[in-house]
């Protein structure tokens, strides 16, 4: 007896159905797996809670706060045009190596980028020290090389001891 394909909108699966993930997009596969095991992403390997606001995934709680602080930035006409986890920028394009091997290629997806002043501006935030961060430090570079025009700030979490409240350092050009 041939078996059945299970798509996400289907109700739950039964034993009959099998679950074929290779013709499915990445959000009917995020949802069938979510469906037939749970949650799927494995815990922030620094402690952070992802967070959604305004139909937007945020991985930190510190994300979220700064796109609220540009969002209303944005609504004072500071800022135009914010966009969340956009545009990607390829830092890399994908290659073969000598031996015929396909070699991916290396992107780099901002947390927030806006324009201000007619000039892109993409955001990282971090909640400590870039330094701790190796990997970010060398997309960095390839970005600045790739994409000189484009101001690149990265947004640290800092806590004030008098207010004991959690605030934005000013952002520091990388």
């Amino acid at each position: 007896m041939p078996r059945r394909r299970w798509h996400p909108t289907q109700s739950k699966p039964n034993d009959q159905l099998t679950l074929d993930l290779r013709d499915m997009s990445d959000t009917e596969r995020e949802a069938a797996l979510r469906a037939c095991f749970g949650k799927t992403s494995k815990p922030n390997k620094l402690g952070a809670k992802s967070v959604q606001e305004d139909g937007y995934d945020f991985p930190s709680q510190a994300e979220r706060d700064r796109y609220l602080e540009l969002k209303f930035l944005q609504q004072c006409g500071e800022i135009t045009d914010l966009k969340v986890h956009e545009p990607v920028f390829v830092l890399q394009d994908k290659f073969r190596d000598r031996w015929g091997q396909a070699v991916r290629d290396i992107k780099y997806t901002p947390d927030n980028s806006y324009y201000k002043d007619g000039i892109l501006v993409i955001e990282d935030v971090k909640g400590r020290d870039a330094s701790a961060y190796p990997d970010f430090k060398l997309r960095i570079k390839l970005l600045k090389k790739r994409y000189p025009e484009v101001d690149i700030q990265i947004v640290y979490m800092t806590w004030d001891r008098k207010t004991h409240t959690w605030y934005f350092k000013s952002s520091e050009r990388a």
